[in-house]
């Protein structure tokens, strides 16, 4: 007795296990297809046996012999239809609604059918933990990727927000050593002094403008031709001088009047244009662009810029010789003597200039 309910109740918690998929369980597929109401005794097969459906002959007796195969796979016999009387109600109408008599199912079906209905909601709970871990390790890769991203450009900002003070110093020196081969030369020599990098534009986090300011200086005096007032009268009395050589030797006054033969030697008159130490400056722009964590600074030399006058003159090696530096103490002396000298040769050639036109007027016969 205890086996019988233990039995029981085993079948009854498989048939709640298959209530979902009660719709479309082979028996009742077999019922909708209206051919009998009774689950047949087995439906297994034997190995190793072709089973062939049999029907029983409505005119074979009680005990006749049935074959073993036929009996595994017969079919139920349909209910026939009992006369209904006149007037009666219709079968559908009237007949209740039909209950499957699960206990009639052999219990090999209803685990079959059972664990198949296990694996098929485990096969679909399966998938959508499948599709969800996916999703999940997906939103916290990209959220992962997110936060580095943002917290590396955070860090840029705060710590590397722009180009450090030594690459600039170091740009710096390569351009000024550039610019320097390019402005120096034996007349006028100088020397590297200084860069200085000026923010101008910050275009955005990734780029900037900067301006470096180069500062080359001389390293030596610069003079020019003295030009000024001063240096007129000089200028003037020079040539002057020698114009009057000029006449002496195209009317051959030196035969006549000794001593215009040799004029006096006016040297050359210079000024100081620029002293030592003096700087030029030149700017270059740069344009600063942010590369992984470093920065990348492209100077356009192309496009520099003069800030300052541009240098005249040459050093005093290359002036003249002799030559008197205007505005010295050490000229001024000598300068006033020359000065005489040009006054007094240029009027001695007036002179003789005007000796030979009186004598040749006296000698000229009327």
């Amino acid at each position: 007795m205890a086996l019988g309910l233990a039995s029981r109740g085993h079948r009854e918690s498989l048939l709640r296990a298959v209530s979902e998929s009660e719709a479309n369980h082979p028996w009742n597929r077999h019922e909708a297809a209206g051919r009998g109401s009774r689950p047949p005794a087995d439906r297994g097969l034997r190995r190793g046996k072709t089973a062939t459906p049999f029907e029983p002959s409505p005119t074979a007796g009680a005990g006749e012999d049935v074959p073993e195969d036929a009996r595994l796979i017969g079919l139920p016999e349909a209910p026939r239809a009992a006369a209904e009387p006149a007037g009666a109600r219709p079968a559908s109408a009237a007949a209740p609604a039909k209950v499957v008599d699960w206990s009639a199912v052999p219990e090999v079906q209803l685990l079959t059918a059972a664990a198949a209905e296990q694996a098929r909601v485990a096969t679909e709970e399966r998938r959508w933990q499948d599709a969800w871990r996916i999703l999940r390790t997906l939103g916290l890769v990209f959220g992962l990727g997110l936060a580095l991203v943002s917290g590396f450009e955070l860090a840029q900002r705060a710590l590397n927000a722009r180009p450090s003070e030594a690459r600039l110093a170091a740009l710096g020196a390569a351009v000024g050593a550039e610019l320097w081969r390019e402005f120096d030369s034996p007349a006028r020599p100088l020397r590297f002094d200084a860069a200085e990098a000026r923010l101008v534009a910050e275009l955005d986090p990734r780029r900037a403008d900067y301006r470096l300011t180069v500062t080359l200086r001389l390293r030596e005096a610069l003079y020019a031709p003295a030009d000024s007032n001063g240096a007129q009268a000089y200028l003037d009395l020079q040539r002057a001088v020698a114009e009057a050589h000029d006449r002496v030797l195209a009317e051959r006054l030196y035969l006549e009047v000794q001593g215009l033969a040799a004029p006096p030697q006016l040297p050359a008159l210079i000024a100081p244009a620029h002293r030592a130490g003096e700087r030029l400056a030149v700017e270059v722009p740069v344009r600063a662009t942010r590369a992984v964590w470093g920065w990348r600074l492209e100077p356009v030399i192309a496009r520099r810029r003069v800030a300052t006058p541009l240098f005249q003159g040459e050093i005093l090696a290359r002036q003249p010789a002799p030559h008197l530096i205007f505005g010295t103490t050490a000229a001024r002396e000598p300068m006033r003597v020359l000065m005489k000298e040009a006054r007094d040769y240029i009027l001695a050639v007036q002179r003789a200039v005007s000796l030979r036109a009186r004598t040749v007027r006296f000698e000229t016969p009327e």
